[in-house]
């Protein structure tokens, strides 16, 4: 985002009120400058939560999305964290751009974290343990809309059904936190990785892709630059 369409958005979010102006000073970090970001690997879940309420406050929307990014990656997360296979091979495996929805997860789960189902964790383990009970189905739901949405399928959606759907990730989330402390495991800290298997790469293929986008990423900011695009 360039420089003067930070001041433009600046000077519309200043005129439609406050609320939005806020929502500009939580995502875009106007006064400050700084670079735009999601979330951060040493932010609690707490701090999170208060990201996403206050983007749910101005665009429900754009909150459930969000909601659903948080999903995603605290449940990887976790799977990571808890795991048994070397953290190179899981990471591919849940990284693959081949391995889309959740039967992936679901089906990595089921092998690398045996003391718990990823259906029973929801129906029942949470609600033994005094917290907020969400049952598998409204979780499946809550991802039929979220891709609704991402794909075209759905045009809006009313601000009720958004809090709804962002209320099961949250709450999912939660439970996926407080699982993976019981086993002593913090998923917002850094995670130790498990060594590979003889004869492995030493770099996954995730982190490769990775470089190269950053990479391609950085030719095309430059080249836009130079056209005076940004």
């Amino acid at each position: 985002m360039s420089v003067s369409f930070r001041a433009l958005v600046w000077a519309v979010a200043s005129l439609v009120g406050s609320r939005i102006r806020d929502a500009f000073f939580c995502v875009y970090n106007h006064p400050k400058k700084q670079r735009l970001k999601m979330f951060k690997y040493s932010e609690n879940r707490q701090e999170r939560k208060k990201v996403l309420r206050k983007i749910a406050e101005i665009n429900p929307g754009s909150g459930l999305i969000l909601a659903a990014v948080d999903f995603e990656w605290t449940l990887n997360r976790c799977i990571l964290a808890l795991g048994k296979s070397p953290t190179v091979t899981l990471r591919d495996e849940l990284h693959c751009p081949k391995n889309t929805g959740m039967d992936t997860q679901k089906q990595a789960w089921k092998r690398e974290i045996k003391v718990q189902s990823l259906i029973t964790l929801f129906d029942k383990w949470a609600e033994k343990h005094d917290l907020p009970t969400i049952v598998w189905s409204d979780i499946k739901t809550a991802i039929y809309c979220r891709n609704q949405l991402v794909h075209g399928v759905r045009n809006n959606i009313d601000d009720n059904t958004a809090r709804a759907v962002i209320y099961i990730f949250e709450t999912a989330c939660d439970t996926l936190c407080e699982f993976a402390k019981s086993r002593r495991n913090d998923i917002y800290g850094r995670l130790h990785p498990r060594p590979r298997l003889k004869g492995e790469a030493k770099t996954s293929k995730t982190t490769e892709k990775i470089s190269m986008v950053n990479a391609q990423l950085k030719s095309i900011v430059e080249r836009y630059k130079r056209s005076g695009k940004i």
